[in-house]
């Protein structure tokens, strides 16, 4: 599939249904708040998978960007409050509902990501300039 019909796709019909909405995060960083939803999505048993930025920087690491988009499967009351996320219209957490176990990939330092191409799709929705960067050195290494 090429590049250009993929992120058109994700970016201008799959996403906006998958989009939950945007939330803060109460800890003093997004490492932090990344630590804590890994620990809460296991206590809670609910799968997750960090997508865009988050992801790239496992999987490259040389990419930090503090937006911080998620595929998780469940949308309950009682799974958002354990995250102890707010809502905000400018919020750097990014809730996606997963589409099937598809956007679960594999762990990187115990925790989960998408795969390259949804991370990579991600990437290219940004408002972040970087992230083009950082998407085409991801599509290199792992989308060849």
């Amino acid at each position: 599939m090429k590049p250009v019909i993929l992120v058109a796709g994700y970016g201008q019909i799959l996403r906006p249904k998958l989009f939950l909405g945007r939330y803060r995060y109460p800890d003093v960083s997004v490492d932090a708040f990344i630590s804590r939803l890994a620990s809460e999505a296991a206590v809670q048993k609910v799968s997750y998978a960090l997508t865009g930025g988050p992801a790239a920087d496992l999987l490259h690491q040389n990419y930090r960007d503090i937006e911080v988009p998620v595929f998780i499967a469940a949308t309950d009351p009682t799974t958002l409050r354990g995250l102890r996320l707010m809502p905000a219209r400018n919020g750097p957490v990014m809730l996606l509902k997963a589409f099937g176990k598809l956007v679960y990939w594999r762990e990187v330092k115990h925790l989960f990501v998408a795969p390259p191409w949804l991370i990579y799709a991600e990437l290219l929705t940004s408002r972040d300039p970087r992230a083009r960067e950082v998407a085409e050195e991801l599509r290199r290494g792992f989308l060849q």
